[in-house]
């Protein structure tokens, strides 16, 4: 004889739950505003760092063209007297070439200009007067120039200076 054994009656429905879901749907949210937040805050300091390093690449490449010509300057045309200041340097260099050198933040169509000042990267030049004779034996210039971003409305986020206080020596005029 042969005996059955019936299995046990199940009645629960396969499926979740109200409260699991609401458990899931709790959880997905708060793991998606993590994110986000972690989203924003990463392209905000790329911006910055992007804005940062362009400021400091300028200047740098500014200070280090000047300095460059500078040194080997025998004389200074502009400014003329110890003491005088302006935006605009001449000198002559070891070769006898007469070099311009201007600050110009309005009209520079003439010159190559050495920064790029187009709101989305460029880097924005102040500083006034920009040189000035400080000695003539040897002769000796002093450089006041701010950089700063260029975009037209900068955020506290995006926005940044450099500013380079230097005196040059020409060392051909010893």
């Amino acid at each position: 004889m042969m005996i059955k054994t019936s299995k046990p009656v199940n009645n629960k429905a396969a499926g979740f739950t109200l409260i699991e879901l609401v458990v899931v749907v709790a959880i997905l949210l708060v793991t998606v505003g993590i994110a986000g937040d972690i989203i924003i805050s990463l392209t905000r300091t790329f911006g910055k760092t992007q804005v940062s390093n362009e400021i400091e690449s300028t200047s740098n490449f500014v200070l280090l063209k000047l300095e460059k010509e500078f040194r080997s300057a025998t004389s200074v045309v502009t400014p003329a007297a110890v003491g005088a200041s302006g935006n605009t340097l001449h000198f002559i260099n070891k070769n006898g070439k007469l070099l311009n050198r201007s600050f110009d933040t309005v009209n520079c169509a003439s010159q190559a200009p050495l920064t790029a000042n187009d709101s989305a990267t460029g880097v924005l030049v102040t500083g006034t007067p920009a040189f000035t004779l400080t000695s003539d034996k040897p002769y000796v210039i002093k450089i006041n120039m701010t950089f700063s971003s260029a975009t037209p409305n900068p955020s506290t986020t995006f926005s940044g200076t450099v500013t380079l206080n230097n005196t040059l020596v020409a060392r051909g005029s010893y």
